[in-house]
């Protein structure tokens, strides 16, 4: 069967809440698997789909920047085994199923006011929160499965872009180009580096 990457992203300004609240990254994957489970259903109501969730904490710069990548199988699975392939569902949609239910699940836990609440579900086009399905896998294709599960367990740093200054007691980790930063690489004390790398262990 074929597979599809779905990856649900948050606005910087909700990012340090699941920082402080690191068990709450689990009611993130539990919001996007009920969306995805919902939306293959619909099409299929008998039917169950194939999800693996992965919590990634990590940006490029291995800055804190929570989010979720799904490995789904790209259809749903019948009572009898067999596979039905099922189309996406729309980005649009997913994205802003995903705000809501979060927004509403961080006033229920009073982490936000709900006037901060209603002025987030007012922005436009999902205001940070977003939802990406462009990438498939084809049935044939292993070797894609392989690379895209190891794309989603990958560290949230890499020793190969990484370079350590000993007679400064400097890091220097190199990588893409960071939108909010401006520029693709961090410079930092070791002890500050590790105290970064530290907000990526779980609890």
């Amino acid at each position: 069967m074929a597979h599809r990457q779905y990856v649900f992203t948050l606005p910087r300004l909700l990012r340090p809440i699941f920082s402080r609240h690191r068990a709450w990254l689990g009611k993130l994957c539990r919001i996007a698997a009920r969306l995805l489970a919902d939306a293959y259903t619909a099409a299929a109501p008998d039917a169950r789909p194939g999800l693996i969730l992965f919590v990634q904490t990590f940006g490029d710069l291995a800055n804190f920047n929570p989010h979720l990548h799904v490995l789904a199988a790209d259809g749903v699975f019948g009572a009898d085994g067999t596979f039905i392939a099922v189309a996406p569902e729309p980005e649009a949609l997913l994205a802003e199923g995903f705000r809501r239910a979060v927004l509403e699940f961080l006033s229920a836990n009073e982490a936000l006011c709900e006037e901060l609440c209603a002025k987030m579900l007012g922005w436009r086009y999902c205001g940070g929160f977003s939802a990406h399905n462009q990438v498939r896998v084809a049935r044939e294709d292993r070797e894609g499965r392989i690379k895209l599960a190891g794309y989603m367990i990958r560290a949230p740093m890499s020793l190969e872009k990484m370079t350590y200054d000993a007679a400064t007691g400097t890091v220097i980790y190199r990588s893409k180009m960071h939108a909010g930063l401006k520029r693709n690489f961090q410079v930092m004390p070791g002890a500050q580096w590790l105290e970064l790398l530290c907000k990526h262990i779980p609890d």
